[in-house]
């Protein structure tokens, strides 16, 4: 009985171990495989995926620079006569809202456009002639000391008529519009103040100050009744300011102010010249590109830009910097035939709109967020399926970033082993 129970016990290990192994060691090595395959699906469902992310990335590089070469290839030709106007050139609609300012420089880096005067300052009147400086006395002595405002006039009319200078003829102007204020010959005023603010406004007195400023004092109280009579003026001196016939100086900006100052407090002016507004915006942003641009990129400030390194695009240069944390990119054309460095600044702004929306209208397997970020932002780089790389030499400060728009795509396709035809199916 007792070996009977002994063999039946030792019968049972032996198929407790038959079962051990025939049963859960397989087992075991199937659930290992499985997570094994689990894992390199993944594996390779992540690099499938930022592989198609590279490609859209690369992509995009590829139309960036193809749009800046098409709009530099119109900007050139359109601009580049014996006479390039830089004002306006005649671009093609689909490349004009790329060209946010326009520039010209010499060969020594001096700027010719926008055109600036740094030194618009009337002169004193001892260097005039010797007789411009004793009408421009005695107009002075009767106007202030003897208090004859007719003799005055008169010496100023001859001093103005005898001025060599634009900018003391321009005193002369000032100071006869003045003495007819007094007098109450308003209408004379009022027109010699026209005279002045049309043809001197950009230049300055020994103050420093634009004559303009003085006229459109002057007009805004004499004709305080009449406000859109002073706009025909202004409108002559801000059309010869925009053309460049006037320079811009360091008191346009002042002058600027004061107009728009003029508008607020004149609405019926204001509705009645309604491009005045639109030239004023036009020389701010000639004066910022003088007054920040043009000081602060280092190809600007060479001495010799025609041979200043700048990056390639076919037979353009182009040059990236930052102005006040701000990215900029300015597109050259540089030959040996011409003297001058044309150029404009491209609008990064339309340039990055057009990238955002080239990147939604390209075909992918599967949605994705895509978005230009500066450089030092590195919060876009989080996750395994992210890519965050240069989007081109041209934009230094700009990373592209790529993402599935479902950030549970990956897992999804893993776990879903019979749905083969998944948009992001490995090869």
């Amino acid at each position: 009985m007792r070996n009977t129970v002994r063999h039946l016990g030792g019968n049972s290990t032996r198929l407790s171990a038959l079962f051990v192994a025939s049963i859960l060691i397989p087992g075991c090595f199937l659930a290992y495989f499985s997570i094994q395959n689990v894992g390199s699906q993944r594996e390779l469902a992540e690099k499938r995926l930022q592989e198609e992310e590279q490609e859209l990335a690369a992509e995009l590089g590829t139309f960036l620079r193809d749009e800046l070469s098409t709009t530099a290839t119109a900007f050139f030709s359109a601009a580049g006569g014996d006479n390039p106007d830089l004002r306006e050139p005649a671009l093609p609609a689909d490349t004009r809202p790329y060209v946010a300012r326009t520039f010209a420089l010499d060969a020594a880096g001096r700027l010719l456009w926008p055109r600036y005067d740094a030194s618009g300052a009337a002169g004193e009147p001892a260097s005039e002639s010797t007789r411009f400086v004793a009408l421009f006395s005695g107009a002075e002595a009767a106007e202030f000391r003897t208090k004859n405002p007719d003799e005055a006039a008169r010496l100023y009319r001859e001093a103005a008529a005898a001025a060599r200078q634009q900018a003391t003829r321009a005193a002369a102007t000032n100071g006869l519009a003045r003495v007819l204020a007094k007098s109450g010959r308003t209408d004379q005023a009022v027109s010699q103040y026209a005279l002045l603010l049309e043809r001197h406004g950009s230049l300055r007195d020994e103050n420093g100050v634009a004559f303009a400023r003085y006229a459109l004092h002057q007009l805004s109280r004499i004709r305080a009744d009449d406000p859109t009579s002073v706009a025909r003026p202004l409108s002559v001196l801000l059309s010869r300011l925009e053309s460049g016939e006037e320079p811009l100086t360091d008191q346009t900006e002042p002058l600027l102010q004061d107009l728009e100052d003029w508008l607020k407090r004149n609405p019926a002016a204001a509705a009645a010249s309604v491009r005045i507004p639109d030239v004023i915006s036009v020389l701010r942003s000639r004066l910022d590109f003088v007054a920040r641009d043009a000081r602060s990129i280092e190809f600007f400030r060479s001495k010799d830009p025609a041979s200043f390194p700048a990056l390639d695009l076919g037979p353009f240069g182009a040059v990236a910097g930052e102005v006040g944390g701000s990215p900029r990119l300015y597109l050259v054309r540089r030959t040996p035939a011409r003297p001058e460095i044309l150029g404009f600044e491209v609008d990064l702004n339309h340039l990055r709109a057009r990238l955002l929306e080239r990147a939604a209208r390209t075909p992918t397997r599967l949605q994705m967020d895509v978005n230009i970020v500066p450089r030092g932002d590195g919060h876009h780089a989080e996750g395994p399926v992210a890519v965050l790389q240069d989007l081109s030499a041209l934009v230094p400060a700009w990373r592209m970033s790529i993402r599935p728009r479902d950030p549970g795509i990956v897992s999804r396709y893993v776990g879903d082993s019979g749905h083969r035809d998944h948009s992001i199916r490995p090869s």
